[in-house]
């Protein structure tokens, strides 16, 4: 868990490298791989670094040959408020990854799409410790999620309906 301006960069990286591996407009789903171990339920062993960036079930452990696994309850969606405590200004990266993964998929956003709306937010203004920002982007509150979303919404890539359901979907409004 991080400041929401240090998770959604950590999240765009992964949207790219989603993009980028996995067939946008294909029924096989999203697959990422973490570049870190991780303990998706704080058990204390390792789980399995390949998950669903569509926010299906997340195996606990590496996957048979024949695609099976061992299920646990990890949320596949607002990870940040089912697994820690969900405090404003506070996010997880695999939130923001699975937050724009849906724009992909259910909103029909592009690549391009992201990027024109990630500048519109002027990210380049944010600093790591900010739950708050400077009042030099697009919206009137400074906060992170209300930048890319009126970037978003002044760029007529998505309605502000579309944004809020992918926001309280994933958790990346707070």
């Amino acid at each position: 868990m991080e400041y929401q301006s240090q998770a959604s960069y950590e999240g765009m990286a992964d949207i790219w490298a989603a993009m980028a591996f996995n067939d946008m407009g294909g029924s096989a789903g999203c697959k990422f791989v973490s570049y870190t171990p991780v303990d998706w339920d704080n058990d204390g062993r390792d789980d399995n670094q390949v998950f669903d960036c569509g926010g299906r079930d997340i195996c606990e452990h590496s996957e048979s040959d024949t695609g099976d696994c061992q299920r646990h309850g990890v949320s596949g969606t607002d990870y940040q408020g089912s697994e820690c405590t969900a405090a404003a200004g506070d996010a997880v990266e695999v939130d923001w990854l699975r937050f724009w993964w849906q724009t992909v998929r259910d909103d029909g956003l592009r690549p391009d799409d992201i990027l024109s709306i990630w500048n519109h937010a002027d990210p380049h203004h944010w600093f790591a410790g900010d739950a708050c920002l400077p009042d030099t982007g697009t919206s009137d509150t400074g906060i992170v999620p209300d930048e890319l979303e009126q970037a978003a919404v002044d760029s007529g890539f998505v309605t502000g309906a579309q944004w809020d359901t992918a926001t309280s979907t994933h958790g990346t409004g707070r």
